[in-house]
């Protein structure tokens, strides 16, 4: 029984990470709970570090960037930010900027996670690279780098449960544009991950394609020092707060990219020859084209990721595999970390979990809610299918279902938005049935936990215009600024 196993780990210190560690802690039947963290601090993608800094040169370790950027503030109200019973405190910009910064949100995970790091729960420097199935039940073997001292020693542990809380934003998700993946190999397409600001792209000619909030701030601040228009192209429709700017210019869908060729000529001046230049060309859906561009800004999110857990295989007659290979589908709208029962629990062996599996618009409480239901699902309290089949029963119906709302009527795969490891229009439900099973057995948790229904579902929407009012006063107040200095 997976209440009866006896120790407990946690890979990754962000947000899921922390709510996890928390509650097994807290709640949970187990006599070892701890969490390692390959970097040299807790945050997650809300971790910043300085690229500038260097280690001494016997003592080189590797770095690991997050998307996070100087001067992020985020599109998440702050009750929508707090781990149940650790309100995050009211921004001190508020009430005209009601939305934390990056510095805010850091200094409340920092709080959160202040008890654990002191008493030795949590472990930073800690990079682990396997996480693998033993025979018979025996646990996971875990295979990390320790890089306290610079030099990534290698070390092996054995736990009974992991709880995997890395999120995804290691491997970015790339979307199908014909001639993309060649100006990646020069240098001209460039990821949000990598975004630190626009600086160094003065007098560039900019395409950003979006699909996320980052977008809009790639594209503010390179509108003020880029070539004019910044061009902005949507992959399908999203919902993205911002506000009118005459030096960026929406355009149609992008369709293909192209390197720009230019003449050069021969040694004898003679013989004209086409060669590819260091600027692209986009064409796009209307068959119009953008010449002379520099520099290309794909905006899409990420892919879930699951490479370093290996599992054994169900014909028991080969070693551990890596867990992402069994996926049956590389489809963008399918791609996930498979056998998932409930986006959580591994169904093949429960004794495996992950938390954030799938992406949620307010990712700190859906963490929360469903590390809850781990613990309790852990403890023996949450009754969970007996057979892997009847685990695996969430997964397929919820494949079907995606399949079913990605065609029309003709069956023609449409353009719809729902993906498996994206929660999207379902994350109120889904919520709301991990709550539901969390306070059937511990009712005195629903007098803190968030309640999922459509007063939850008006405040997401009302957020929207409260971003756009937010953008407004940070406009008027950098315009003050502007005019105070002339």
């Amino acid at each position: 029984m997976i209440y009866l196993q006896r120790r407990a780990l946690v890979i990754g210190a962000g947000p899921a990470g922390l709510a996890t560690l928390r509650n097994l802690v807290q709640l949970g039947r187990f006599d070892r709970v701890e969490l390692v963290e390959r970097r040299d601090s807790i945050g997650g993608v809300w971790y910043i570090d300085d690229p500038d800094f260097v280690f001494a040169e016997e003592k080189q370790r590797p770095r690991w960037p997050s998307p996070a950027y100087p001067g992020l503030v985020g599109d998440v109200l702050p009750e929508f930010l707090s781990f149940s019973g650790h309100p995050f405190p009211r921004p001190s910009t508020s009430p005209e900027e009601p939305f934390p910064s990056l510095s805010e949100t850091q200094e409340y995970l920092q709080a959160f996670a202040k008890p654990f790091v002191d008493n030795g729960s949590i472990r930073l420097n800690m990079e682990v690279s396997r996480v693998e199935e033993l025979p018979n039940e025996a646990g996971w073997r875990v295979v990390m780098k320790d890089w306290n001292d610079g030099l990534g020693e290698e070390r092996e542990e054995r736990w009974d449960a992991v709880a995997v809380c890395i999120g995804c934003h290691d491997n970015a998700s790339w979307p199908d544009i014909d001639g993309l993946d060649a100006l990646r190999h020069k240098g001209l397409a460039l990821h949000a991950k990598s975004w630190r600001g626009a600086e160094g792209f003065e007098k560039k000619r900019v395409l950003v394609v979006e699909g996320q909030n980052s977008t809009l701030d790639m594209a503010t601040p390179l509108s003020n020092l880029s070539q004019i228009p910044v061009y902005r192209s949507a992959l399908q429709s999203v919902k993205i707060p911002c506000l009118p700017n005459p030096r960026v210019e929406d355009t149609p869908p992008l369709k293909s990219l192209r390197s720009d060729l230019h003449a050069s000529f021969d040694q004898n001046g003679f013989h004209a020859i086409e060669e590819e230049s260091e600027k692209a060309t986009a064409t796009l859906a209307d068959g119009t084209e953008i010449v002379g561009i520099d520099v290309v800004f794909v905006d899409t999110g990420y892919i879930p990721h699951s490479e370093m857990v290996h599992v054994l295989p169900q014909d028991g007659k080969r070693p551990p595999v890596p867990l992402s290979s069994l996926a049956t589908s590389m489809d963008a709208r399918t791609s996930r970390i498979p056998f998932l029962h409930r986006h959580i629990l591994y169904a093949y062996n429960p004794t495996l979990a992950f938390i954030g599996s799938a992406t949620a618009s307010l990712p700190f409480v859906m963490a929360d809610i469903s590390s809850l239901w781990l613990t309790l699902a852990w403890n023996g309290e949450i009754k969970i299918p007996s057979t892997p089949n009847e685990r695996l029963r969430f997964e397929y119906e919820l494949l079907m279902d995606i399949e079913a709302k990605s065609r029309d009527k003709m069956g023609r795969v449409t353009s719809s938005s729902t993906t498996y490891s994206t929660l999207g229009e379902r994350e109120i439900q889904y919520a709301a049935s991990l709550r539901k099973d969390v306070v059937d057995i511990r009712p005195e948790l629903g007098k803190v936990l968030l309640t999922w229904d459509k007063e939850l579902e008006k405040a997401k929407d009302d957020m929207f215009l409260m971003k756009i009012k937010s953008l407004e006063w940070a406009k008027r107040k950098r315009s003050k600024i502007l005019y105070e200095a002339i």
